[in-house]
């Protein structure tokens, strides 16, 4: 009975302990952020600093995609399947077409004329007409290895991708995109109308910079990986907006061969207008889906895309990569060939409209 009565003292005596040291220590205060301890298991660990890890492999699949009928499928490639050899793209950078600079390699127009926007362009189907409705998708929303390697996995090469400057390995990521048959953009840091409260990150193109100031920037995004066919934005509505620092960024593309195409966020961008007087090839999409729209609203901004093709012969959208919105887009995309609507990759779109 001694025994007992000594253990359960001991008991009580470190619970109490227990009590009286979570008393003292502080309870976290709104906004404050809590310590958690992450665990990582064994052979999970070495994913670069600050960056993307490179490619690793593909073959996991973490969405679980629609079972389509084999006949809404007809012609249509998914980037699983199929012989890879088939809709591979040339490997970049085409010979040519690199400069090199204080900053990394550039692009630039070759001494036959030949442009990057041509030279790394995605095919566009064969069995698409040119009097037939076209419609573009270009994703974006690339910041995990994990979001990238699923957009590959699973969507039809004639889908683009638009990667960040951001991040270590990305000349893989290029490659491993052009391996599945998708052609790349860049998406450059605008500036917004609440910068630098909301900012977009390092060497954003800035209203208030010099010119000097800015080419620098450019040249720094340009340089961080080869192959792309053009220049997309992120964020930069106030930059759009403002003709005497988009005038230079425009011109600085068409010299060096690129395309321009706006995600359509800016209403009262200056672009369409320069890229015309420039001959500069451009596109705006029409539509935008980010990652957290329902079922129902991806079908609705879809269902939009469908009708300004029809009306206009090609329209683009700008969609976040997210698991319901490759569903939805795989899905969409097998019905595509019934509707007479071909899907093509974005800078087909952009050839189309200039």
């Amino acid at each position: 009975m001694k025994a007992l009565a000594i253990t359960a003292t001991l008991v009580v005596l470190l619970l109490s302990l227990g009590i009286a040291v979570l008393a003292v220590l502080p309870s976290p205060q709104p906004g404050e952020q809590s310590v958690i301890i992450d665990v990582v298991p064994e052979g999970q660990q070495g994913a670069p600093e600050g960056g993307q890890p490179a490619p690793g492999n593909d073959q996991r699949s973490e969405v679980e995609l629609p079972q389509l009928p084999e006949q809404e499928t007809a012609g249509l490639t998914v980037a699983g399947g199929g012989n890879t050899k088939e809709k591979a793209l040339p490997p970049a950078p085409a010979e040519g077409l690199v400069e090199q600079s204080e900053y990394g390699p550039l692009p630039r127009v070759g001494q036959n004329g030949e442009t990057p926007a041509k030279a790394y362009a995605a095919r566009v189907p064969p069995g698409a007409s040119a009097d037939q409705p076209r419609v573009a998708i270009l994703m974006d929303g690339l910041g995990q290895a994990e979001v990238i390697t699923q957009v590959l996995l699973h969507m039809p090469p004639q889908v683009s991708v638009a990667l960040g400057p951001y991040g270590r390995g990305m000349q893989d990521w290029v490659a491993r995109a052009r391996e599945k048959g998708h052609e790349v953009f860049l998406q450059i840091p605008l500036e917004p109308p609440d910068y630098p409260n909301n900012d977009p990150g390092p060497h954003t193109l800035l209203t208030d910079a010099g010119e000097a100031e800015n080419q620098g920037r450019l040249n720094w995004l340009m340089s961080r990986f080869t192959g792309y066919v053009g220049v997309t934005n992120y964020f930069g509505t106030k930059f759009q907006a403002t003709e005497s620092v988009m005038r230079p960024l425009l011109t600085e593309l068409k010299d060096r061969g690129l395309v321009y195409v706006s995600d359509g966020s800016a209403p009262d961008s200056t672009a369409p207008g320069i890229a015309q007087s420039l001959d500069l090839p451009f596109g705006a999409a029409v539509v935008q889906i980010d990652g957290q729209q329902s079922e129902e609203a991806i079908k609705s901004t879809l269902a939009k895309l469908e009708e300004t093709a029809r009306d206009k012969g090609t329209a683009i959208a700008v969609a976040e990569a997210a698991p319901e919105t490759v569903r939805q887009i795989l899905f969409w995309a097998g019905k595509l060939n019934k509707k007479g609507i071909a899907l093509v990759p974005v800078s087909a779109a952009v050839s189309a409209r200039s």
